[in-house]
């Protein structure tokens, strides 16, 4: 089957979701990468994903996806530096989610999120 980039915002993850590894199965509902806001969108075109996770709300046009994860990228900046498009630094490849350092006051990095590629095994 597919492939799928997606971006897992940090506050949907943070408040709703589970930490996941690579090689590992998932279970997600996300939206299409076209219908979201400029911030996302900028996301979609710097990272080129092609959706967004969704664990909040249930918009007319979301997808279910049962996916493997084949590879993780953190979105991080410099703990001083604005969210968004100005203070984002290159990706990190990463092998697992960890949400428990979202907070680390001692990190000197902030992680806004993950870009996730998936081999998609169902969508609906």
């Amino acid at each position: 089957m597919n492939t799928a980039r997606v971006f897992c915002e940090r506050w949907q993850l943070d408040c709703c979701g589970n930490d996941f590894a690579v090689g590992e199965a998932v279970q997600w509902s996300v939206v299409r990468a076209d219908r979201l806001t400029v911030v996302e969108t900028f996301s979609r075109t710097v990272f080129a994903v092609d959706t967004f996770y969704e664990n909040h709300w249930a918009p007319s046009d979301l997808i279910d996806m049962t996916a493997l994860v084949e590879r993780i990228w953190a979105v991080e900046r410099p703990r001083d530096a604005p969210f968004g498009p100005g203070g984002w630094g290159p990706l990190r490849a990463v092998e697992h989610t960890d949400k428990a350092s979202f907070d680390d006051p001692k990190a000197e990095y902030d992680c806004d999120g993950f870009i996730v590629e998936v081999r998609l095994t169902d969508i609906r």
